[in-house]
């Protein structure tokens, strides 16, 4: 878990980082996500494809006027909404009312999961304002979504439940949320839910001065991006 402090000196080191994915393969082009659009249009991986290509190539207006425009084509696209989010708060604060307008268009078109998602990444946008009471009361709704939602998504908001958690120095209940989840999300859960657990595991076992811990969860957390082909997040787990 990187906080809005670190997150600024973690970027610094993002090109060294960079350098141990070398051999995760080629980076996505914009052409090759638009062709997983096309080919997968309700896949949250082939939007955050854009996401990634951006990181690698600097291509974020590019990025984002691409999505913007499946956005224009259709704007109940909610999971190009999520990834426009996404994008534009990798550049800056990010914007509370992109996800909450997902989160909403994704409650009237009955996607749970996806309303679900948009809460939990609206969370942590609060959290990096230092707002955890609203992050907690925006984690509230999620979990009625995540339970609509059924499989793995109530455990995805208890992770995020634990980062309020860690940010408010309670660490022990930060890992029995951690805990509590654990078997939820492992071994079938996406692989970015996966890795958000690994990164607060890391997080709060490091602030519990468990720092073997710390180390066996950021690795396991850096591999399963690799696996997954997330070329940045695992950079960013690795510089964690």
């Amino acid at each position: 878990m990187i906080t809005a402090g670190a997150r600024t000196a973690a970027l610094a080191l993002l090109a060294l980082a960079l350098a141990r994915c070398a051999d995760a393969g080629p980076a996505p082009s914009l052409a090759t996500c638009r062709d997983g659009v096309r080919q997968n249009p309700e896949s949250l991986e082939s939007y955050a494809c854009f996401r990634s290509a951006a990181h690698f190539d600097g291509s974020f207006e590019e990025a984002a006027a691409q999505l913007r425009a499946i956005l224009q084509r259709n704007p109940g696209n909610v999971l190009a909404g999520l990834v426009l989010a996404d994008l534009d708060g990798d550049r800056g604060p990010g914007r509370e009312d992109a996800y909450r307008e997902v989160a909403d268009r994704a409650a009237a078109k009955n996607d749970r999961a996806t309303e679900a998602l948009a809460l939990i990444k609206l969370s942590s946008v609060l959290l990096r304002r230092q707002r955890a009471n609203d992050a907690e009361s925006c984690l509230e709704r999620a979990r009625a979504a995540a339970a609509a939602a059924g499989s793995y998504w109530p455990a995805a908001v208890e992770t995020a439940g634990s980062r309020i958690a860690y940010t408010r120095g309670d660490y022990a209940q930060a890992m029995i949320l951690l805990r509590n989840a654990e078997s939820r999300l492992f071994p079938d859960a996406p692989a970015d839910l996966r890795a958000s657990w690994l990164g607060a595991l890391g997080a709060t076992s490091w602030s519990l001065a468990h720092m073997t811990d710390a180390d066996a969860a950021y690795r396991r957390q850096a591999k399963l991006l690799h696996d997954a082909g997330d070329r940045f997040e695992e950079s960013m787990a690795l510089v964690d």
